[in-house]
């Protein structure tokens, strides 16, 4: 059958093979063949018997099934003088004795074509005629799709990363890849093993999937300028006082390019982690300095990720000494977030409120400040209702330091504010941050 399908070439020697020749069919066609030999040639004489070397004799197929079987398969009721006159007419023997049918199978359709009960159900409906059956939608009890918030939860992230950010799906095995590891100067961190392992390579269980990724980022450099990879894997830290794998799934994400600088690039990553945040869970993140807990990473701009007071996760920068054997002059960042942290956090969903009919009052501060956390931390001390939006418009740097512009957005809902209301926000807002010595650049 795949040999004639995949020619295009059905034939009737095609269809016989399919279902095996008939092996009583023997006797049969000797007979014919000298039948056809006496018409031709009336001379003709038969000068031995017969004898027919069956080597492989097959069983006979004989099948057992009520009345009710046929009615509950086919669901309407086909009396018994029709089935036994349908199969009688295609060559099965039948015995009817009340409601039980005894069929026995020629030898035609017992190698492969009739074999169960079931089969005996086709020949009876398709003689009967499928157009016969009344038409009735199946009675069956409904039950409602299971959610598992978690599943939700990754699936969004994944379309956010793939459509949003033109991010690359990745997948990777648990365990530590050594011989990987050690292209790029990174050591296999100290965890449970596997038993028996046969290869030593792989032999030990990782405890952060961003080694791997960054193996992974070495092995692309050369297709593109720019490009990031995320995977949702599986992490073990070692074992709990029960003696299990303290196994964790983690959210893991790198971002690699020739032509952003170190700056550009971290807070591209903290885009995306702010943003995805706020899509999942529509709360803001914060975070917090914290000292290198791996070797592969840079100790300065290494944050944990913070969700409602909670730490979610970790954020930095590859160590000079690795990030050259990736690539001499390219920047790469990353991030490792644990989807049961972004699960569990609350979702604090959507609020919608009616815009004001009265315009914004916009006010552009420039502070000079290296880090943007005391400003944001000023004005939810102030915490002023008429503040409806707070924007980063960019850094730079001169002489003085690092400068810092935000622009605060004022709005009233019931009536245009005065310069004096906005003023008087905004200075508290100042005062604040001299007080912790961030100056306004005048």
């Amino acid at each position: 059958r795949k040999s004639s399908s995949r020619l295009s070439h059905r034939t009737d020697a095609s269809m016989r093979y399919e279902k095996s020749l008939d092996p009583e069919m023997t006797t049969v066609a000797a007979a014919r063949f000298v039948k056809l030999l006496m018409d031709h040639d009336a001379g003709v004489k038969v000068t031995s018997s017969l004898t027919d070397e069956y080597i492989k004799k097959f069983d006979k197929v004989t099948l057992d099934f009520d009345k009710k079987f046929v009615d509950r398969y086919t669901g309407i009721e086909i009396s018994n003088d029709t089935i036994v006159k349908t199969l009688t007419s295609l060559g099965f023997g039948v015995k009817l004795e009340g409601d039980h049918f005894t069929v026995d199978v020629p030898a035609w359709r017992a190698t492969k074509d009739i074999t169960m009960k079931a089969d005996i159900i086709e020949e009876i409906t398709r003689i009967y005629g499928y157009d016969n059956f009344d038409v009735n939608t199946a009675t069956a009890p409904l039950y409602p799709v299971r959610v598992f918030e978690e599943k939700n939860v990754e699936e969004q992230i994944k379309d956010l990363l793939v459509k949003r950010y033109s991010m690359h799906e990745v997948h990777s095995y648990i365990w530590a890849y050594a011989d990987e590891y050690k292209k790029l100067g990174i050591e296999v961190e100290e965890n449970i093993k596997l038993s028996g392992a046969v290869n030593p390579n792989i032999e030990t269980i990782r405890r952060s999937m961003i080694p791997t990724q960054l193996c992974q980022v070495r092995s692309n450099v050369s297709f593109d300028t720019d490009f990031g990879i995320f995977e949702i894997g599986r992490v073990v830290d070692g074992l709990d006082e029960k003696g299990l794998c303290r196994e964790k799934k983690m959210l893991g994400i790198t971002l690699f390019s020739k032509t952003l600088d170190t700056e550009a690039l971290y807070f591209k990553l903290v885009n995306i982690l702010s943003v995805m945040m706020d899509d999942i869970r529509h709360k803001p993140i914060s975070f917090k300095a914290v000292e290198a807990d791996h070797a592969y990473i840079h100790p300065k701009n290494y944050n944990a990720i913070f969700c409602d007071g909670k730490e979610i996760g970790k954020m930095g920068l590859v160590y000079p000494t690795v990030l050259k054997k990736i690539d001499k002059k390219a920047n790469v960042v990353f991030a490792e977030l644990e989807i049961n942290a972004v699960v569990n956090a609350e979702n604090a969903g959507i609020h919608y409120e009616e815009t004001s009919k009265f315009p914004p009052i916009d006010i552009d501060l420039t502070f000079v400040s290296e880090k943007y956390a005391p400003i944001k931390e000023a004005i939810e001390t102030v915490n002023s209702d008429l503040i409806k939006n707070v924007a980063l418009m960019g850094t730079y740097s001169d002489e003085q330091g690092k400068a810092i512009t935000v622009r605060l957005s004022f709005v009233h809902p019931e009536r245009t504010l005065t310069k004096e209301e906005v003023m008087e926000i905004a200075d508290k807002i100042i005062a604040i941050l001299k007080d912790k010595g961030v100056a306004l650049k005048g």
